[in-house]
């Protein structure tokens, strides 16, 4: 099986044809590594990184399909680290930037479309921390966990404030309605 791995990664460099069954050798490794990153595009990111990888290296200096196996790996696993630092990164960066925009953005109420005036016009009623915690809920649709890093309050606390201001919605959605 080993030999075999070596042959069809030469014969892929040669006429390109033959990926799907060099992705099956390594499709657990990528599922695996898929699970550890948790962002949707990473399986097309690792099966293009393997792709490239692939058409780059030099076989010859393998002497089994083992060897060959265990580099490309290796390579998958770095990959997914260098990938995990920049959807952090990317993360952090969407966090911080949208906080303030976005609850300015709130306040203005500038919006032409008619839900977003709705929702605007919905929640004027509650007090501040609740406009906040329905706006990331359901406006930007965040975790509670989410919300609660941004507010620098727990898990319980955005749930509990969130479930107060909903009631506090359902009811005058019924005195108007």
């Amino acid at each position: 099986m080993d030999i075999d791995l070596l042959e069809k990664l030469i014969i892929f460099q040669k006429n390109k044809n033959n990926f799907m069954e060099i992705l099956s050798y390594f499709n657990s490794k990528i599922k695996y590594l898929i699970y550890k990153l948790k962002y949707p595009e990473a399986e097309t990111d690792l099966i293009i990184f393997l792709y490239e990888l692939i058409t780059k290296i030099n076989f010859d200096k393998f002497v089994s399909g083992a060897d060959a196996s265990m580099y490309i790996k290796r390579c998958l696993r770095n990959q997914a680290i260098r990938l995990s630092y920049k959807v952090n990164r990317d993360n952090n960066l969407l966090t911080f930037n949208c906080d303030d925009e976005s609850l300015e953005s709130f306040n203005e109420n500038n919006s032409n479309d008619y839900s977003d005036v709705f929702f605007n016009d919905l929640i004027s009623s509650l007090k501040p921390r609740q406009k906040q915690i329905v706006y990331y809920k359901f406006y930007l649709q965040l975790s509670d966990i989410e919300i609660g890093k941004i507010l620098k309050i727990s898990r319980q606390s955005v749930n509990t404030a969130k479930r107060v201001s909903l009631n506090l919605l359902k009811t005058k959605l019924y005195m108007e309605g």
